[in-house]
């Protein structure tokens, strides 16, 4: 995005944006949501095809891409079908929507020792979060 405000003659908002400015960087997001889609839907099929297909055994899957409309971030939301469905019982056995919560949260944490509330250290492959 940086670039791109270079190449429109905007120093500033590229200086700001390089400097990892969370303002100048949700501005440039909907400023340019054409560029920021096709980064994310690249990072989206590499999940899909890696942690959706093979990890997690999904056979078949649907998503649907949407911008938030305050912040401008942009998220996938996803119905999977699995081959085996067995990992699942727990979470089909879980009552409430807290109870499912859990169940998804234990497995993303134990199985694929994922988290949603971290920062990505530039795509460093050799980085491993550290649960509290």
């Amino acid at each position: 995005m940086a670039q791109l405000e270079r190449h429109v003659g905007n120093e500033g908002a590229a200086q700001l944006l390089e400097n990892d400015d969370f303002k100048a960087i949700q501005k440039a997001s909907k400023k340019y949501p054409l560029f920021v889609n096709n980064f994310f839907m690249k990072r989206a099929r590499s999940f899909m095809n890696t942690v959706l297909k093979d990890a997690l055994g999904i056979e078949h899957y649907w998503g649907r891409v949407e911008f938030a409309p305050v912040r401008g971030q942009i998220h996938l939301h996803m119905l999977g079908i699995a081959k085996d469905k067995a990992y699942l019982n727990d979470f089909y056995k879980a009552k409430t929507m807290e109870d499912k919560a859990i169940v998804v949260d234990k497995y993303a944490r134990e199985k694929l020792d994922m988290v949603a509330d971290i920062d990505i250290k530039d795509d460093d492959r050799k980085y491993f979060p550290v649960h509290p």
